[in-house]
């Protein structure tokens, strides 16, 4: 969840009068109801006053629109409207832009799946535009996605966990083809799914809970729905029924699908359930309501770019579109009969909107229901370019893996042994980047050096709210000059977010190069802050960049008495993306490489370098007895390497592990894969 930004949160999904209620409206609440008498204030400022009776007089104080235990009852044999007014303006704009990008390619012979497969992507090259985030990716294979089965099978996937565990997959678990294999009637097929799902461990299969009628559930990025719910009249089952007008029943079934696609394709197919369930669902239903709401505007004839602003054209939209009811009353579950399901859930979603305070929150979460969660077991793309000349020089992917599905994360690193820099960028949106070290042992150079980062940094950083190129967090690994050196000078004008070092500011203290300000200084106006030898530790990272994960393994490793220079006290920084597993070693020694081991080794510790890891790259200056001592190597196949010289300047940076398949040449420092045990090869000159 982004953290910046006040979005929707637990506290705020509860039943309530909700917007747009008319005098004689009916109100439920837990042991009685009221009656809506009289409607004051527009907005957020609306309120109702109600009382007992219909028609009657009101002596009890007005209530809010969001004020919580109660919730609207519609008359017996009618269905809740959202009321078009209830709405915020940025889901008309995205209703009325995906209903004329779809309207030209639907039509009456189309059924639902395609239907779906046309408005889907619409909707989301809409959320594009109007909200301002990356677009999510819509699945092509929507038939395959979506499998009938009947009851007991539902409950069985029911109780597998909708979560994942940390760098895990799907595929770890169960399958597309498991899914379908339940669905298939076949028992030669149906029994062996359900042994899979049954022998899953307690992280995956939960305990079997009360009855629950479920119509449709999401797992495994597919959709599971009960198969009397797939066919055109309603289940004889009335828990399983959507809408309470028989002829409305495929209608209320499109809607049904769209809203647990909506799941399907939120980033590892479970949005924000980690987060809470009620935050979920709200963004859950909306996504799927703007799909079900593009169709119906077709439907109606007002598929037109009128509609984002039109009262009349919206009004007709809000009146046809059909959604999902209960097709009961539940005072126990805050539930009328005819009342749509997850209204509460759209209530607090209008509730940040028209909140000045939460500026911002939706199209935020928007972008984190999509892309906020990020797989650890899913081969990465990584790319690690080689900027002896920043901006100038060729762009050098590591090998592809197949079915990579994260985007890829570049390293800047120089090629010249005298200069110290790690620049990792980390897409987005938000792009993340974070500088580790930045100093030059040639003050011949500095200048040069300098004004070659300041070009990379304008040309890969990404841009701040107020126009500055933007790091978002600076680490140094060491007080020795070379590490820091050039920090004041190559960061002037940039904004700087969260600043770590390894000692204590005064510690760094050698002349700044290419003109910039003492460094002891700048880590002080920055906020600086010292990380103390308690985060060393897997546990909890010292900082998040978007899905990258920056922990220190070590700091003030090698137990040494810092000195006026505070030189001692190198840390061994770890960052995680996905499979990727980077390993910036700084100057570590064998000391070091003894107290990572023991951090790795560590009561509940996770297997760091095997599986989930896909890619592993190690740079850094550890010495001869360090490079041949790591532990980290635990279940590869690796060995220590020789030392790599450098590009130029011949200066060694020592190979701390370095794996060769195929008779490849080894120009790469420290870079392995395990998947497949096969090497790939960046070119990375000079590690």
């Amino acid at each position: 969840m982004t953290a910046t930004v006040k979005g929707i949160n637990e506290t705020d999904v509860h039943s309530c009068p909700g917007l747009g209620r008319q005098v004689g409206d009916r109100l439920h609440r837990p042991n009685d109801e009221r009656y809506v008498v009289l409607v004051e204030g527009t907005g957020s400022g609306t309120t109702y006053k109600l009382s007992p009776t219909a028609g009657g007089t009101s002596k009890l104080p007005p209530v809010k629109w969001d004020q919580k235990n109660s919730w609207f009852a519609p008359p017996e044999g009618q269905e809740e409207v959202w009321s078009a007014a209830g709405r915020p303006g940025w889901y008309w704009e995205i209703v009325a832009k995906a209903a004329v990008t779809a309207s030209s390619q639907l039509g009456p012979a189309r059924g639902d799946l395609e239907q779906l497969g046309i408005v889907i992507p619409a909707v989301f090259q809409a959320l594009a535009e109007v909200l301002g985030v990356e677009r999510p990716t819509a699945f092509t294979d929507l038939s395959d996605r979506i499998v009938p089965m009947p009851a007991e099978e539902i409950a069985l996937l029911g109780r597998v966990n909708s979560i994942l565990p940390a760098g895990k997959v799907w595929d770890d678990y169960l399958t597309l083809s498991d899914l379908r294999a339940l669905g298939s009637g076949n028992p030669a097929l149906v029994g062996p799914a359900r042994q899979k799902i049954e022998n899953l461990g307690p992280d995956m299969l939960l305990p079997p809970g009360p009855p629950t009628p479920t119509p449709a559930l999401s797992r495994a990025q597919a959709v599971a729905v009960h198969q009397d719910v797939m066919k055109d009249q309603p289940p004889a089952d009335i828990n399983y029924r959507l809408a309470l007008v028989a002829a409305r029943h495929p209608l209320a079934r499109r809607h049904l699908l769209a809203h647990e696609l909506m799941h399907a394709h939120s980033s590892l197919g479970y949005g924000f359930q980690d987060v809470s369930t009620h935050v979920d669902e709200a963004y859950t239903e909306v996504l799927g309501r703007l799909v079900t709401d593009a169709l119906t505007a077709v439907e109606a004839g007002v598929a037109t770019p009128a509609l984002a602003t039109d009262p009349a054209a919206q009004r007709t939209v809000a009146g046809s579109a059909q959604y999902n009811v209960f097709p009961a009353d539940s005072r126990e579950a805050e539930q009328a009969k005819g009342a749509l399901r997850y209204q509460k859930n759209i209530w607090a979603l209008a509730r940040v909107d028209l909140s000045p305070e939460r500026k911002g929150g939706i199209p935020a979460q928007v972008r984190d229901y999509f892309f906020g969660r990020t797989p650890g077991g899913i081969p990465v793309v990584g790319s690690v370019l080689n900027v002896s000349t920043p901006g100038a020089g060729p762009v050098l992917p590591l090998a592809r893996r197949a079915a990579s599905q994260q985007a890829p994360v570049y390293l800047y690193m120089p090629d010249e042994g005298p200069v110290d820099y790690h620049l990792l960028v980390v897409p987005g949106p938000p792009a993340h980047a974070v500088l580790i070290d930045c100093g030059c042992d040639d003050r011949a150079q500095a200048d040069a050096v300098v004004a070659e980062l300041r070009e990379t940094f304008q040309q890969v950083l990404p841009t701040a709210p107020d126009g500055r190129k933007q790091l978002g967090s600076v680490i140094i690994s060491r007080a020795v000059p070379r590490r820091y050196n050039m920090l004041a000078a190559a960061t002037r004008g940039l904004s700087v977010g969260a600043v770590y070092h390894a000692s204590p500011a005064e510690a760094y203290n050698a002349p700044a190069l290419g003109g910039g300000t003492k460094t002891s200084e700048w880590l002080k106006a920055h906020g600086g802050q010292e990380f103390p030898a308690a985060f060393s530790t897997l546990r909890r990272p010292l900082l998040t960049a978007g899905a990258a994960g920056v922990y220190v393994l070590g700091a003030h490793l090698d137990g040494s008495t810092r000195g006026p220079a505070g030189a001692s006290g190198s840390a061994v920084l770890l960052i995680t993306y996905g499979g990727l597993r980077l390993i910036l070693t700084s100057d570590a020694d064998a000391a070091a490489a003894q107290a990572i081991e023991n951090v790795l080794k560590g009561a509940g510790s996770p297997a760091v370098f095997t599986h989930p890891a896909a890619l592993a790259v190690a740079t850094g200056r550890p010495n001869v007895e360090a490079g041949r001592g790591w532990p980290w190597t635990q279940g590869m196949s690796a060995q220590p390497g020789p030392p790599l010289a450098d590009n130029r300047i011949g200066h060694p940076r020592r190979t701390v592990v370095t794996t060769v398949v195929g008779g490849m040449s080894v120009e790469c420092g420290a870079v392995f894969s395990t998947a497949g045990n096969e090497a790939a090869y960046g070119l990375v000159e000079g590690m």
